[in-house]
């Protein structure tokens, strides 16, 4: 077992707090919100703090949102109207019709599949559903980030994703594709039920809507 001293941790988080700090600074540059906060937990209360009575919530598809029990916590709210995706007895067809609603959310959660240090956000979906809402729909979007997810630049955001986020995303679903095959991207040989058919890279927030894209820079490691 891995004994951590006092200091590394405090040096690591240190260290993160002056990256995090960078990557606020260029997202307000960009016209994006941004915020930093220590845990997952103070996020949280900070984003349901600014939910109203009756709010429509929705959500992307997002390991970290359930690994920080985001998910639960909207489940349980009764200030708010839910749109579960995973509920109990859910069928296709209605799993389908709640994507379709996200879309008009009063508020959308997230994460991003990489942030870069210049302030972009970029991911890659297999539907496009998620990217879909996070630039036109819902009346506010809420990324929730972990410090794992900084990269230098966009090139090495989409490196990130392919061959970081993507093998283990499509290896939790049980997909047979090159990068759960070999452990990394073979991109030009990946046909079928792939997870990677749209980029989308975020460079600036619409300066009309300049507060409806709001980044929460946590650190901590989260997500894939």
């Amino acid at each position: 077992m891995e004994i951590q001293h006092p200091e590394f941790k405090e040096g690591e988080t240190k260290y993160y707090n002056l990256v995090l700090e960078r990557v606020k600074s260029a997202l307000k540059k960009n016209s994006i919100k941004a915020q930093i906060f220590q845990t997952s937990r103070e996020a949280i209360d900070y984003v349901m703090s600014k939910m109203n009575e009756g709010d429509v919530v929705g959500v992307g598809g997002s390991r970290t949102l359930l690994q920080i029990g985001m998910i639960d916590e909207l489940i349980k709210s009764k200030k708010i109207k839910f749109l579960n995706r995973w509920r109990e007895g859910i069928t296709p067809k209605e799993e389908l019709e709640t994507r379709h609603k996200n879309l008009s959310a009063d508020v959308f959660l997230t994460s991003t599949n990489a942030i870069t240090l210049d302030g972009k956000l970029v991911n890659i979906d297999g539907m496009g559903n998620r990217i879909a809402a996070m630039i036109f729909g819902p009346k506010k979007v809420y990324f929730f980030v972990g410090r794992n997810k900084i990269v230098k630049d966009v090139d090495a955001a989409i490196d990130r994703i392919r061959n970081v986020a993507a093998p283990k995303n499509a290896a939790r679903y049980n997909l047979s594709l090159p990068c759960t095959e070999q452990g990394v991207c073979d991109e030009p040989n990946c046909y079928g039920a792939r997870i990677c058919n749209y980029i989308l890279i975020i460079e600036r927030g619409f300066t009309p809507w300049s507060r409806r894209l709001n980044v929460l820079l946590i650190n901590e490691d989260l997500g894939f």
